[in-house]
């Protein structure tokens, strides 16, 4: 009996060092393997992510887009007369170039309308009539116009809204607010301008006319192939994604 226990307790002594030297070289290896598989997925899962929120940050900037040209009256060439942009680019807002003035991408220009509530609802709403004192609130009365300018500058995206300084009256409270950078100071600003996408590189026009005939500048235009593109970095990889929609003005 005694020599029974002293062979069991010889036999629960564990690895001898020459075991573990033998084990050491396979359990690392086995465990580097599992890291490099871990590392791997989370990584593709990153990529994965990044690559779904950039499509639909780009997707949302094109929608934004779209309504607003669907319930405008024009492309236009630059902005409209009467209206003041005391931080327009330099030499003034033109769709050949971006914010800074540099050719590199378009800028699109709109003509379109204030409404009372904002006509991206789908329902179409009276305009806000503008008119001198006096003057009826009716369909014979000037309708208010605005400009919507959509640029590039500093690798961001944003929506510009221009309005007129009515100085008449107005038969219902404008909706639209001039905007400016932020930060911006003068008295015409009464909103920011809105980032629509962060990391952009592409803002291309196309315009066609009412035939659907391609033609070189927005006058005269009724659609637009409007392509968007982004970039980001994402583990380390570059991940870019562009979009062209055509997009009708349907008034």
């Amino acid at each position: 009996m005694h020599h029974s226990l002293i062979k069991k307790i010889k036999n629960n002594q564990g690895f001898t060092l020459v075991e573990v030297a033998v084990i050491a070289p396979f359990m690392i290896i086995v465990v580097v393997g599992m890291l490099a598989v871990l590392i791997t997925l989370i990584t593709n899962n990153s990529t994965a992510g990044g690559k779904l929120n950039l499509t639909y940050d780009v997707q949302s900037a094109s929608n934004n887009i779209q309504s607003n040209v669907r319930s405008a009256s024009a492309f236009l060439t630059t902005q409209s007369g009467g209206f003041t942009d005391n931080y327009a680019p330099p030499g003034g807002w033109d769709y050949t170039k971006d914010g800074t003035a540099s050719t590199a991408n378009n800028s699109l220009i709109l003509n379109s309308y204030d409404y009372i509530i904002d006509p991206t609802n789908n329902r179409r709403t009276i305009p806000a009539f503008k008119g001198t004192s006096g003057a009826d609130c009716d369909s014979k009365a000037a309708i208010l116009p605005t400009n919507i300018i959509y640029f590039i500058k500093d690798s961001t995206l944003y929506q510009r809204t221009l309005t007129l300084n009515v100085t008449g009256a107005t038969c219902v409270p404008p909706r639209s607010k001039q905007s400016c950078p932020e930060g911006s100071s003068t008295g015409l600003c009464q909103a920011i301008d809105k980032i629509l996408l962060k990391n952009a590189t592409q803002l291309k026009l196309t315009f066609y006319n009412v035939s659907g005939s391609e033609i070189t500048s927005p006058n005269g235009a009724h659609s637009a192939d409007v392509t968007l593109g982004a970039e980001r970095m994402i583990a380390g990889e570059k991940i870019t994604y562009n979009t062209t929609v055509r997009m009708s003005i349907l008034n």
